[in-house]
């Protein structure tokens, strides 16, 4: 596959960067390599008579809790479903939406998330038995899901990278590096000029990459990017 890095001129020394954040990376864990979605799937898939899609499930769930809310506290909230009801298609079908919303009740938006949950898990039951199928578009297509949330249960749930997730961290620090322009109004804008150059083979690393040095080194409130 040829390249999509010639649509456009390539940032100044981007390459450069990021080497430097895969070396700080390298040796600095942020919350979400522990406790992100990907971070999760890959803790549940020790658990003992766990199927595929149910672990699936569950990447979705924690993708749709994860809007406007931290890590630890969409961890703790997973695992508390877990151990409520087991986070099942089947057994959040069973819970009703007001339960559900109090057990959620520490993420951000939760009232609006319950009801997306509801809803979304109605669909997987009723269209397709449970499972959720390795289609993007039908992933994108579930309530409270956007392209970020989509590109990275695709990502965690089935290896495919179909575009790049581009989350607040993400946003926030590419201006800063010149990697976008500057005053582009939403994520969503900044993932579509970012796939117009970035390299293909570089789209699933960014991610993990980018928002983990967001959360350890260049927060919103006291950047420390320059050092």
């Amino acid at each position: 596959m040829k390249s999509n890095s010639s649509k456009k001129k390539l940032p100044k020394n981007w390459d450069v960067i990021l080497s430097r954040v895969k070396t700080y990376r390298n040796t600095h864990i942020a919350p979400c390599d522990q406790m992100g979605p990907d971070a999760l799937s890959r803790r549940f898939q020790g658990e003992k008579k766990i199927t595929p899609s149910i672990i699936q499930y569950r990447t979705l769930i924690a993708l749709m809790l994860s809007s406007q809310t931290k890590d630890e506290i969409v961890s703790e909230t997973i695992l508390s479903l877990v151990a409520d009801n087991g986070l099942s298609p089947a057994s959040i079908a069973k819970v009703p939406e007001k339960r559900l919303n109090e057990l959620i009740g520490k993420v951000g938006f939760h009232n609006r998330k319950a009801s997306h949950i509801k809803q979304a898990t109605d669909r997987i039951l009723s269209e397709h038995h449970g499972d959720i199928p390795c289609d993007r578009d039908f992933v994108l297509s579930l309530p409270g899901v956007g392209p970020k949330m989509a590109n990275l249960f695709m990502q965690c749930a089935y290896g495919v990278c179909e575009g790049v997730s581009v989350d607040v961290h993400m946003h926030r620090i590419f201006p800063l590096w010149g990697w976008v322009p500057k005053g582009l109004p939403t994520a969503e804008h900044t993932r579509q000029h970012l796939e117009g150059w970035l390299p293909r083979e570089h789209w699933q690393e960014i991610n993990p990459l980018v928002v983990g040095f967001g959360q350890t080194m260049c927060p919103a409130l006291k950047p420390r990017c320059p050092e």
